[in-house]
């Protein structure tokens, strides 16, 4: 099954054991808050600082590249590529 938008990770990961980056466990309705929340596309914290729109920022900086990197219907920026 290919992936391609939020919303078919969404509907994945409900029947699947989500980890954080440390390998600790995290319920699915936190992994959503969490990604519908302050990891949203455009997300402005209290302070001001908004969050990238990675494929817009790519595309400014030349590094987008059409063939591996989309934006899903809800501006969720997806790559095959591995990064950090």
């Amino acid at each position: 099954m290919k992936l391609t938008s939020w919303k078919q990770w969404k509907e994945f990961l409900k029947t699947q054991q989500i980890q954080d980056e440390y390998g600790d466990p995290m319920s699915y309705e936190d992994f959503v808050d969490m990604v519908e929340g302050y990891k949203a596309p455009g997300f402005v914290r209290e302070d001001g600082h908004k969050n990238f729109v990675h494929n817009e920022e790519g595309r400014r900086k030349g590094w987008f590249n059409p063939e591996r990197d989309w934006d899903d219907e809800d501006g969720y920026s997806f790559t095959t590529v591995e990064f950090s």
